[in-house]
């Protein structure tokens, strides 16, 4: 498409400087038969002042009559063929021939179509899960991805820890935790809390085009703690979206956190058996 408008814009392009040249064409002939009509002009003149004293007949006269109108009506098609050209070469805007203008404007926007039709990242990762092939169309609504980008950006991943709320109270930025990821059997990372995140999912509400029924009880949610792993995890596989059990030690009661953290290890180890789904 982008191609065809390219073509058409060159093609008009052409045609303004063919108008350009069949104005001048009109120009001169319009200026040849203002010549030819003063020429036949004159030529009456002197025949009539003959025709005057008797010199020529009737006939000779009628004859240069004849070649005046005749001259007439060709310098007033010439003056009409120079004003259509005219007209034709000064159809602009903004000093620029219409249809130039608008082929211009239909190469932008085929440009500019075409140009959608590329999907650049947001930041560093990797796009999965690609469902276009030869002919698939993608469209604003309804709401299908053709793909799914996975953003790599080691400031935008986080391991996300859930926790009843009754704890909400004691966690805090700055408390040690300890990770134990399934993929990992048998061993233990340390980690910081980040943040406590102010929002759990059970306070959120859809727009719907009915008033909320505060009156339904809402199923309690659990709080987010963003947690941070001291430890280098970059020799393991360990995906984004990995299960993990989080122990997340405060200052209180800290004297029992030893039974938490032997219980987090006997999971990890626990770990080490498990059966195929199939």
């Amino acid at each position: 498409m982008v191609e065809q408008k390219k073509a058409a814009l060159a093609e008009a392009e052409q045609n303004v400087r063919q108008l350009k040249a069949s104005l001048d064409q009109q120009a001169a002939a319009t200026e040849r038969a203002n010549a030819q009509f003063a020429l036949a002009q004159q030529n009456y003149d002197r025949q009539n002042e003959l025709f005057q004293k008797r010199v020529i007949a009737q006939a000779t006269l009628d004859t240069f009559t004849r070649n005046l109108e005749t001259a007439r009506q060709s310098l007033t098609g010439a003056r009409a063929e120079e004003e259509r050209a005219r007209l034709a070469y000064s159809s602009n805007i903004e000093g620029v021939n219409t249809t130039v203008a608008r082929l211009r404007a239909e190469l932008a926007d085929a440009e500019w179509d075409l140009d959608q039709t590329v999907t650049r990242a947001p930041g560093v990762g990797f796009v999965t899960q690609v469902a276009l092939r030869p002919g698939v169309y993608v469209v604003p609504a309804p709401l299908r991805p053709a793909m799914v980008f996975v953003n790599t950006d080691a400031k935008d991943q986080a391991l996300g820890a859930a926790f009843q709320q009754n704890s909400l109270q004691r966690v805090k930025a700055g408390d040690d935790a300890e990770v134990a990821f399934d993929a990992v059997p048998g061993r233990v990372f340390k980690g910081k809390v980040r943040l406590v995140l102010d929002a759990i999912a059970a306070g959120q509400i859809q727009p719907t085009g009915a008033l909320v029924d505060f009156a339904e009880r809402t199923a309690g949610g659990r709080a987010l703690a963003v947690i941070d792993v001291t430890d280098d995890i970059s020799g393991y596989q360990i995906p984004l979206g990995a299960a993990a059990q989080v122990a997340i030690y405060t200052e209180y009661w800290h004297h029992v956190s030893l039974l938490r953290k032997i219980l987090l290890r006997m999971r990890s180890w626990q770990n080490y058996i498990f059966l195929e789904g199939h």
